[in-house]
């Protein structure tokens, strides 16, 4: 299904938590300029299958993601949700920013966030980025109280006023 994606949703997903978490080691096999990067991932050392407690749904277990996040790609997890599942870089770091981030934790929290696969950037479009999965879009929302997400929507909308405002009239010109 479009929304979750399918089983493969669900493996990648159980396979980023565990190397979240360091429960996974990656062991290259084999680098070809026509193949890229293969190899096999194994549990790490000291990691036992039958005692790992994974979620038993999938929005648990993104939820169970997030939770694991430092607090500034948390943050900024938080805030682009409230954006939607595409949104503007420049609306983020600019509500970051009202939420007291700073430009280097910024830059620094979308780059792990992508790393990560919870954030990428939309084909076409330099300025946008997206979520990799609507569900982690809600994943995140969910984290939030309903206080806490209108407060956000409030900083948002006052970004997009003085962009409009901006965008509509050139110094000099009288605002009514």
């Amino acid at each position: 299904n479009k929304y979750s994606k399918g089983n493969p949703f669900v493996c990648v997903e159980v396979v980023r938590t565990l190397s979240d978490r360091g429960m996974l080691e990656y062991k290259e096999t084999l680098s070809s300029s026509t193949t890229g990067r293969l190899g096999t991932c194994i549990l790490a050392k000291g990691v036992i299958l039958r005692n790992l407690k994974l979620p038993t749904s999938i929005r648990s277990l993104l939820t169970m993601r997030l939770d694991h996040l430092p607090a500034s790609e948390l943050l900024v997890s938080k805030l682009a949700s409230v954006l939607g599942v595409q949104f503007d870089r420049e609306a983020l770091f600019h509500i970051f920013e009202v939420e007291g981030g700073g430009a280097y934790r910024f830059g620094s929290a979308l780059l792990s966030l992508e790393k990560k696969g919870i954030i990428c950037e939309t084909t076409g479009v330099y300025s946008m980025l997206q979520f990799t999965s609507p569900m982690l879009q809600e994943a995140c929302l969910r984290t939030m109280s309903l206080e806490l997400r209108a407060s956000i929507h409030l900083n948002i909308a006052a970004y997009y006023e003085k962009v409009l405002l901006e965008m509509e009239y050139s110094p000099g010109d009288k605002v009514t």
